[in-house]
């Protein structure tokens, strides 16, 4: 598929595309390098982006409900205002990215590595957190209600986790 003079494929490489805008839903983007790339206010819907590197990419208010981002790497990403609603972020790697204000309602978020990011104001609302490393992140205004953990899960230091579901 042909986006914006770019080939969108499994294992394509990508790095600073810009994309922004672009319609990518359900498309399998399995281990693409779209590290620095510009996706903001993209629709990536239901694409599978397992394995994929975002590193320090733009996907302010992006669109990856339901998509799938196992094992992703989104270090130092932007996802501010991002709708995750539903996503597989399991064994995600988001260290140092800015999540402010991003929907991760019923996310998977199961072993992800959340140290040092930015969750202010962010919907966690049933997300599953369980083995998740939150060490250093930012949680105010964050909505906790419903998700689950257990104790493995990591929180940042001298924060009260809500009860886990």
């Amino acid at each position: 598929m042909l986006v914006n003079g770019h080939e969108l494929r499994a294992w394509a490489s990508l790095a600073g595309a810009d994309l922004a805008g672009a319609t990518l839903s359900g498309l399998n983007l399995t281990r693409i390098d779209l590290e620095g790339a510009q996706l903001s206010g993209a629709d990536l819907s239901g694409s599978d982006l397992t394995a994929a590197t975002l590193r320090g990419a733009h996907l302010d208010n992006a669109n990856l409900s339901g998509a799938i981002l196992k094992a992703a790497s989104l270090k130092s990403a932007s996802l501010r205002g991002a709708s995750l609603v539903g996503a597989d972020l399991s064994d995600a790697h988001l260290c140092n990215s800015d999540c402010t204000g991003a929907d991760f309602t019923n996310a998977l978020l199961a072993e992800a590595d959340l140290v040092s990011v930015d969750l202010t104001d962010a919907d966690l609302t049933g997300a599953d957190l369980r083995a998740a490393l939150l060490a250093d992140a930012t949680l105010a205004g964050a909505n906790l209600n419903g998700v689950l953990w257990d104790k493995e899960t990591t929180w940042p230091e001298s924060f009260t986790p809500p009860k886990s579901v």
